[in-house]
């Protein structure tokens, strides 16, 4: 891989560098039959230069000597324009597999750059770019840029002439590319174009000439020494923060090709953004319009609307190698490692369905679809985020028609429709958890919401000492917690459910069940006025009314102690006095309960099978409904 490494750095500089030292005059010089390479293969069948300061030694010398020598003075160059119809790049690199090695082949035509002045071209262009290497092909179509400031960019790679400055210069603006084809056995892509205003770039602490002497060095099958490792992670920090760009676009991917098991697939996208990079940011990427379709013996499509990953900070953890030993060694990485995460914003989806067979489950699909899920991350510490958001809409199931969807098909479901918002903040200043929200909602369901604040939130629990963390995660404290619920339906399913396993009326269950939960309240709390109120408010709702929001507050405002609240699993009794309660019922009076009806046999529907697997006997009369109820619930 260093070979490689090593012959595509010396390609890309080979073609900036044709403007080596600056004799007095300038002339037209033409170079013929330029060949070069230790481990690779370079051939270079001419090259034209017009109204140029370069003679054909210095143009030659380029190709075949020290580059990072002859750079030293290209920020001066001068020159009309500089042509070089075709430059071939051979080499060879160990194989994936460890056997052999594989070959490959690169060739760029119809190189032009017009209007040198002081280093600063007015233009360049790459006409195509052909490379092929193992039965793989890849054909790019022209790259073209407006100006091209050869000096800067040689300087942001510390070569060329040296510089203290730390300002940006754009390095190039206006670049273009035209888009191409990928091609191998079984498969062929048509890539898109993409274009990107421009790029800017400083000059490197680091020299490139001497990481590229470092990393020559490097064995790849032991770790490197403490000194290289530095010399390593100084280059690539350095270059993170080196650099800064304008957003990019790029047109749409499509593919086709076979999976070799009798299947056909296609893949293609919409236009792929790129936000702008800052210095040690890396930005988001979307990608939209992505479909995957399968035809053939396993046949399936997959279409999502848009797919973003956001933005990743890598400000901390370059603060945190900045202030690291001067040796880097393996113990460091280990007690450290935390502080390497980068701030990743997060990610989402949009408009996502699925229709693919379930290869567990022969027959069957799964069928699926959803509206938006996004994930936001900020305000880390140690590597945690402190600010977490997870918000998921329509996310549409169809409930499978086997054992596992009997149950929701008995109670009529046959689809779900589910939703969730999770918003909470590390509240640093009081040292606070703060819930603004953990909802979950089912549509004709309904929604379940938890707010509330969770105390003795301190630092410690973000402590990259695990043993640490662990011992601040069991002092946190329940300070309050907001329950919000709204019954669209699912008490109904739940109590016809639990009625006909039983073989009561659902109207019965419910006045019986709303009387256990006032017990419990009281048996929980207390039988304070406060208490009292509450519990006949939780059974209005449990009886009749839809809605109902329950407001749990520790009496110490401290909180309640993860302790005992663990205990409280065991024995409620060891919360009485430790809480106050508020609640309110409201909405109109529901439905009646209606018992739930045994499934409707058809013809081709399979056979109701019982507990143990075995075909369930149809009711012949002398079962009564709710016992029939009973079994199909079971199953």
């Amino acid at each position: 891989m260093r070979m490689g490494f090593r012959t595509g750095s010396m390609t890309a500089v080979s073609l900036l560098a044709l403007f080596s030292a600056v004799p007095a005059f300038a002339e037209d010089v033409t170079v013929t039959d330029i060949t070069a390479g230790e481990g690779y293969a370079l051939t270079v069948p001419s090259v034209t230069a017009t109204a140029t300061n370069l003679t054909e030694a210095q143009i030659r010398r380029i190709f075949t000597g020290d580059f990072a020598t002859s750079a030293s003075s290209l920020a001066d160059l001068d020159a009309g324009e500089i042509s070089i119809p075709e430059i071939t790049v051979s080499y060879e690199v160990p194989s994936g597999t460890g056997e052999g090695v594989v070959a490959t082949t690169a060739t760029y035509r119809d190189i032009v750059i017009s209007d040198v002045v002081d280093g600063v071209a007015g233009s360049a262009v790459i006409g195509a770019t052909d490379i092929s290497s193992e039965g793989i092909t890849m054909s790019l179509g022209a790259m073209s840029t407006g100006t091209f400031d050869i000096g800067a960019l040689l300087a942001m790679y510390g070569l060329g002439t040296p510089s203290a400055g730390e300002a940006f210069k754009t390095v190039y603006a206006d670049f273009e590319f035209a888009g191409g084809t990928f091609e191998g056995p079984g498969f062929a892509c048509d890539i898109g174009g993409a274009a990107l205003e421009e790029f800017k770039a400083r000059p490197l602490k680091t020299n490139f000439a001497d990481f590229i002497k470092v990393m020559a060095e490097v064995d790849e099958s032991s770790t490197p020494s403490p000194a290289v490792l530095r010399a390593i992670v100084d280059f690539y920090a350095d270059l993170l923060t080196a650099f800064e760009s304008t957003p990019m676009t790029a047109d749409g991917l499509s593919c086709s090709g076979s999976d070799g098991k009798g299947s056909d697939v296609a893949f293609s996208s919409g236009t792929l953004e790129m936000g702008g990079y800052a210095p040690g940011i890396y930005p988001s990427i979307a990608l939209n319009g992505l479909i995957i379709d399968v035809t053939g013996k396993e046949a399936g499509n997959v279409q999502l609307g848009n797919f973003t990953w956001k933005p990743m900070d890598f400000t901390g953890p370059l603060e945190a190698l900045k202030s690291a030993p001067a040796e880097l060694t393996e113990q460091w990485f280990a007690d450290n490692w935390r502080k390497l995460i980068p701030a990743i914003g997060g990610l989402s989806l949009e408009d996502l369905s699925v229709d693919a067979p379930d290869m567990e489950n022969a027959g069957s699909r799964i069928q699926a679809s959803l509206g938006v899920f996004d994930l936001a991350l900020a305000d880390y510490v140690n590597g945690i985020p402190s600010d977490i958001g997870v918000t998921t809409t329509n996310l549409v199931i169809t409930v499978p028609d086997d054992a596992e969807g009997k149950m929701l098909r008995a109670m009529g479901i046959s689809t779900l429709n589910l939703s969730q918002n999770i918003q909470l903040h590390w509240d640093e200043a009081n040292k606070n958890i703060v819930i603004e929200s953990i909802a979950f909602d089912a549509e004709n369901l309904g929604t379940i919401e938890v707010s509330g604040i969770i105390g003795n939130a301190t630092p410690d629990l973000f402590s990259a000492d695990n043993n640490l963390a662990l011992v601040a995660s069991m002092g946190l404290t329940v300070k309050e917690l907001t329950f919000n619920i709204d019954d669209r339906g699912g008490s109904a399913l739940i109590m016809a459910a639990a009625a006909a396993a039983e073989g009561q009326d659902p109207n019965v269950l419910r006045v019986g069940m709303a009387g256990l939960a006032q017990a419990m309240v009281l048996g929980l709390v207390g039988t304070t006025p406060d208490a009292m109120a509450a519990s006949e408010e939780v059974a209005a709702f449990i009886k009749s009314k839809p809605q109902v929001t329950i407001t749990l507050t520790a009496t110490d405002e401290k909180g309640i102690a993860l302790p005992l609240l663990m205990a409280a699993s065991e024995n409620p009794a060891a919360l009485a006095g430790q809480i106050a309660i508020k609640a309110t019922a409201s909405g109109d009076a529901r439905p009646t309960d209606q018992p739930l009806a045994a499934p409707a046999a058809t013809d081709d529907a399979p056979a109701a099978e019982s507990g143990d697997g075995t075909a369930a006997t149809p009711n012949d009369g002398t079962e009564s409904d709710a016992q029939v109820n009973k079994k199909t619930l079971k199953n």
